[in-house]
This record gives structure tokens, sequence and C-alpha cells, in this order.
């Protein structure tokens, strides 16, 4: 081999010639940076600016959610407000008509407790002429109490059963007082029945007897009327007050004596009287001269049939029956001497011995 010949140059350990080592090529070589902001500063820059935008657009977001939650609450307050005042006229309706409703009603009770105090028909004509008056006792008292049959009737304005009594017996009972053959004693007791103020309404009956006792079998009448009429309204003071009025009594003095209690006495001594009566056992009770009469069963007589027989039995025993003496006791009677009772002398009377 010629020794002029040029060996080819080795490759160095990176693969790469001596001169490749020595000259990059022009597309390895760094391009020359301009002058000015680095280009980590200018990216990071961007990045901050894309960052605040994002931040930004966020916080638009944000704003912008915010805004329309604001207006959805606001919206909801404004439906809560109108559904709040729409219950508020609900209820002030409901009690606008409650309210109504209850005056409505208390007219109507103060109607029916201060201006319906009805006598009933007919009662003025029944008691029409009839001589009435108190006993000792300060009971009422229809008829000559010098009848020789005396009627008393126990009875209670406030006893539904004395108010039946009443209805089927009175136009008896004062026809035969019409007749002369009895006088009728009401003997007033109270607390034996139901209705409401049935001591009320006997004191009420009472202190207008004080001032007419004729006047008092009247409002008897309307009391026992009402009390079907008005039940446990029936004696308020107010009703009891206008039919008072209405019988032509002194209002101011009626109250007076109600006021005085002076009539307590007379009831206390009206219950006093009926629990000492024998067989009496509770209102209605019929005593015909001091005695109560009884049926075959022992139990007193209120079948108005019935009880007139009794009453009518006692009153033509007692026509039969003479007249007691008036003269003192022990009085000799002497007839008077007539002509045939006269005795002529016999001649050998009047002859000298």
């Amino acid at each position: 081999m010629s020794n002029n010949r040029s060996n080819p140059p080795r490759p160095d350990k990176g693969g790469r010639t001596n001169k490749d080592a020595a000259t990059p090529p022009p597309s390895a070589q760094e391009t020359p940076k301009p002058s000015g902001t680095p280009t980590s500063s200018r990216a990071a820059s961007r990045g901050a600016a894309r960052r605040a935008a994002s931040s930004s657009g966020e916080q638009r977001t944000a704003s912008g959610g915010q805004s329309v939650q604001g207006r959805v609450r606001a919206q909801e307050r404004i439906r809560e407000r109108e559904q709040e005042r729409r219950r508020q006229q609900i209820t002030t309706g409901i009690i606008i008509a409650a309210v109504a409703i209850g005056l409505i009603a208390l007219a109507f009770i103060l109607t029916r407790t201060t201006g319906d105090a009805p006598i009933p028909e007919g009662t003025a004509a029944r008691y029409d002429g009839l001589t009435a008056d108190r006993s000792e006792d300060g009971f009422p008292l229809l008829g000559d109490r010098e009848t020789r049959v005396e009627v008393a009737l126990y009875s209670s304005f406030d006893c539904s059963a004395c108010a039946t009594f009443h209805e089927n017996t009175i136009a008896g009972l004062v026809e035969r007082v019409r007749r002369g053959e009895i006088s009728l004693l009401y003997v007033p007791i109270s607390g034996t029945g139901q209705i409401t103020n049935g001591r009320g309404a006997a004191a009420a009956a009472l202190c207008l007897s004080e001032q007419d006792p004729s006047a008092f079998w009247e409002l008897q009448d309307a009391f026992f009327s009402w009390q079907g009429q008005f039940g446990n309204q029936a004696f308020q003071d107010t009703r009891m007050r206008a039919a008072v009025e209405s019988l032509g009594a002194d209002v101011s003095a009626w109250y007076a004596c109600i006021n005085s209690d002076r009539e307590d006495s007379i009831l206390v001594t009206a219950s006093s009287q009926a629990r000492s009566l024998a067989n009496y056992i509770s209102t209605p009770t019929i005593a015909i001269n001091g005695v109560v009469p009884l049926d075959e069963e022992g139990s007193p007589v209120l079948d108005p049939i019935a009880l007139f027989v009794r009453i009518d039995e006692e009153v033509a025993r007692l026509q039969r029956a003479p007249v007691e003496a008036t003269d003192e006791p022990g009085a000799e009677v002497t007839p008077e001497l007539t002509a045939e009772s006269t005795v002529e002398p016999t001649p050998e009377a009047t002859e000298a011995p």
C-alpha cells in the first residue's frame, strides 16, 4: 500500500468528526435573542394575564351567579309578603264575619230576653172579677178566704212537671173558685226542677203580689208558659221586668222588694210547711184542707180528673154538714113556748080544798 494514501479520520466517541465538532451546522446554531425582556419573562407575563383574565371571568361568573340568586331570593320574599298579606286579609275577614255573627246572636238573645215577655192570651179574662189576697204567711190566695174548702197548690216555677200540671188543672180550679166552692192557695216552692233561676222567679212573683195580688195569678200563667218557649232563658231578669211592667206594676218598687230579700222569709216558710205536710214528696202536690189525697197505690193524686173528683167530694161533704154553733159552750137553748105546748090546769087542780 502506498504511504501517501490518507487515512480517513476516526470518529470520536460521539460519532462526530472533529470538523463537525468544531463547526456546528447552521441549523443547530442558536438564534441570537433580541435585547429586551427575556423569553421566560414574557411567558410568565402571558400566564399571569391569562390567570388574571381567568380570575376576572370567574369573578364575573360568581358575581353573575350571586346576582341571579339575589333576584330569586328577592322574588321569593315578594311572594312570601304577598302570601302573608293574603293570609292577613283572610284572617281579618274571618274575624269580621265572626264578630258580625256574634253581634247578630247577641241581638237575638237580647231581643228574646228583654222584649219578648208574652202573657198568654185569655189570662186576664180568666182571673177577672175574682178576689185575690195574700194569706197570713204571705202566700198568694185566690177566692174568698172564708170558703170552707181550701185547695193548696205546692208548686215551683222551675219544675217542668208543675208546668204540665198547671196547664191541665188551672182552668178547672179557677172555675171552682168562681163558683165559690173553694179558695186556691199558691205555696211557692223553688229548686225542684231544672229551669234556671226558679227561686228568682218565685221572689219576682211574690214581690208583684205584694203590689197587686191579682197580677200574681196572671204572671204565674206566663211563667209556666215560658218554660216551653224559652227553656233556661225563661227567667232572665230583663224578661221578668218586662212582664211586670206590662202588668202595670211599679218597677222601682218591685226592684226594691227583690233587693230587700224580704220575700225570702216567705219562701223559707213555704219550704218548711211542705216538708211537714203528710204524704208530701215533691212538686207539684195538692192538699185539700191540709190533707194530700192519695190514690189506691198510696201516691199523691195528680191526675186532673181524679183530683177534681176528690175536691168535689169534699165540697159536697161540707155542704151537707151543719154549720158549727156559735153559742158559748154549755149554754142551754130553751124551746119557745107555743099555744100547743101550754098545759091548762085541770079542774081538780083549781078547786079549793
